[in-house]
């Protein structure tokens, strides 16, 4: 299934989803992949006549993430966004997603250790050729969510996440010195902002 659809300057179409199909079905024409696993990007032609190219990335072990956030920039480069964990085992989402653990990151991630439960956020160059840029978001203890929050990517790059964070009453979702708060004043999860 497919959640995202972008398009570059040339009209060509980008989408970024998830499969159950854990073989090379969705890799096609990419120097990159990560087989086994269950989230793909496909670039496909203007008319959608054909697939350019496609890969897929995870852990190797079907479906980690949720996506909620893509985009192709003016060079074609694709950022993306995703959460795992503990939620989506939840019987009403019929246990088909997974965890964050063994996603790749690159070696500047912000956060290189994940509980399971956390963010995802990559950035591959253009045509999939390497991933440029992956990283954990997240707390120790808390498993980070969106239950509808809004999402999104500027052409500049710049993420904006609106998450359910600190659920179980925890304070610890990454903050910064600036942040309007860095503790959670509910019982339960709170909106976190990135």
């Amino acid at each position: 299934q497919v959640y995202f659809v972008d398009l570059d300057r040339y009209q060509n179409t980008y989408v970024f989803g998830q499969t159950e199909k854990q073989d090379s079905t969705f890799i096609n024409n990419a120097q990159w992949s990560n087989p086994g696993s269950g989230q793909f990007v496909s670039k496909i032609t203007p008319d959608l006549s054909q697939r350019i190219y496609s890969t897929v990335f995870g852990s190797g072990t079907g479906i980690n993430i949720s996506p909620t956030a893509f985009l192709v920039d003016l060079c074609n480069k694709m950022y993306l966004a995703g959460w795992g964990g503990a939620v989506n085992q939840y019987p009403t989402y019929f246990s088909n997603a997974g965890y964050t653990n063994n996603m790749p990151i690159s070696s500047d991630a912000y956060q290189s250790t994940t509980d399971g439960s956390d963010f995802y956020l990559a950035v591959f160059t253009a045509d999939v050729n390497s991933l440029l840029y992956a990283t954990f978001f997240g707390g120790g203890t808390s498993s980070e969510h969106v239950d509808g929050g809004t999402s999104r990517f500027d052409k500049n790059g710049n993420v904006y996440q609106a998450v359910c964070a600190g659920c179980g009453g925890n304070s610890d979702f990454p903050t910064t010195i600036s942040a309007w708060s860095s503790t959670n004043n509910s019982t339960n999860c709170n909106l976190g902002a990135f």
